[in-house]
């Protein structure tokens, strides 16, 4: 995996290398800083106005090509041809715009010291794929895999697998084109589709007043509604695989943050068998025992019975979010899944909860509550604060 950092800063920037270089696998490069700061964002420039202008321009080497991540710090110093400062997150549109960058981190742009957000909800128009503090890069979690019950906020992507799927769904979109229907290239249901929330739907389509509307929106349209959308519309015409790859990542970004996330429209497993273990596969293990519930986030389907997953799987959710996944509405009205609420026979459940910023199941007691941004009847999730980590905003944290 090469990782570029991007910062200004040479104390801070050296600092985050040696912390990041800790932090990722043993396997990997070691980070490298960006070094030509000047010619690089000269270059960027020059690209978005070649695209502007739809003027044939050979684009000149730059360091933020062909890179799997790219770590920006929000607070940056980029300057334009008119000599006026650009952000980290106008540096992460460019990079979406006029390279080919893979996955790209915006650090202190929301949040400048917390590791965990309790409000959960990421930021879904920022053009990166993740939104975090700096001093969130130090932890192993955000890299890689770590010991059970390790700090490792289950919001995160696994980078690797993200990183490596989204090149093959960036071929597969500038193949079938961006005139096609995004809710059909993810074989979303009807039925999830009618009870898709206005605060998702909008962000897809604001022109759009029902179901139907909404499954005839194309990635075309989705990504002109951007505020960028004449450089948008260019990119489109002149460099289909960029502007693919930029289709994907806001794409895989509304589904995490905005799908997924409240778990009413997708849900993955661990959250499902908390809310119903009676669906817990009984060759998996049984929901009274309080081992089971360990190899839970990682069984994937396997934890849950067979016919939900033949019947309700989203087939394509380790592509787009590197973890596996139901649609709810579905599953919820499924036949088997009334059947198995009415003869379920469970004597006594493990006292577990699942911790959000642990990836794991934990004793009850054990566990703080808290309220997340998303409003529906799934708001309320529970951690398992970490000594000398921070949690913010400390409002959200519920009284025993």
């Amino acid at each position: 995996m090469k990782m570029l950092i991007c910062e200004d800063e040479q104390a801070k920037s050296a600092r985050w290398q040696r912390e990041v270089a800790a932090a990722i696998p043993s396997d990997w490069p070691k980070p490298r800083p960006l070094i030509n700061h000047a010619e690089t964002y000269r270059e960027v420039f020059a690209r978005l106005r070649a695209l502007r202008e739809e003027t044939h321009r050979i684009d000149e080497p730059c360091e933020l090509d062909d890179q799997d991540i790219i770590l920006v710090d929000y607070d940056l110093e980029m300057y334009g041809d008119d000599k006026a400062r650009h952000t980290g997150e106008e540096l992460a549109r460019m990079c979406r715009m006029v390279s080919n960058a893979g996955y790209i981190i915006v650090m202190n742009q929301f949040n400048r010291k917390a590791h965990f957000d309790l409000r959960l909800t990421g930021k879904p128009n920022s053009y990166a794929d993740l939104n975090i503090s700096a001093a969130t890069i130090s932890q192993k979690g955000l890299w890689q895999s770590v010991e059970a019950g390790q700090f490792r906020p289950w919001i995160w992507d696994d980078i690797v697998k993200v990183v490596k799927s989204r090149r093959n769904l960036t071929s597969q979109l500038t193949e079938v084109g961006l005139d096609s229907s995004i809710l059909e290239f993810l074989s979303m249901p009807p039925e999830v589709v009618e009870v898709m929330p206005d605060e998702a739907y909008e962000h897809l389509s604001r022109t759009g007043k029902t179901s139907t509307d909404l499954l005839s929106t194309t990635f075309r349209q989705f990504l002109s509604q951007q505020v960028e959308s004449l450089d948008i519309d260019r990119l489109i015409r002149t460099s289909p695989q960029r502007a693919a790859n930029l289709a994907v990542s806001r794409t895989a970004k509304w589904l995490s943050r905005m799908v997924v996330g409240p778990q009413d429209l997708l849900v993955d497993i661990p959250h499902l068998l908390e809310r119903l273990p009676f669906l817990m596969n009984p060759e998996f293990g049984d929901p009274a025992d309080p081992h089971v519930w360990q190899r839970v986030p990682m069984a994937g389907f396997n934890a849950i019975v067979e016919p939900l997953v033949a019947d309700c799987a989203f087939a394509e959710s380790e592509a787009w979010l590197g973890r596996q996944s139901l649609w709810w509405p579905k599953l919820d009205r499924h036949p088997l899944t009334a059947e198995m609420r009415t003869s379920a026979k469970i004597r006594s459940l493990s006292d577990v909860v699942f911790a959000e910023d642990r990836s794991i199941f934990i004793p009850y007691e054990e566990a703080e509550e808290f309220k997340s941004d998303f409003r529906n009847r799934f708001s309320r999730r529970w951690a398992k604060s970490q000594d000398g980590l921070e949690y913010e905003p400390k409002r959200r944290l519920l009284e025993a």
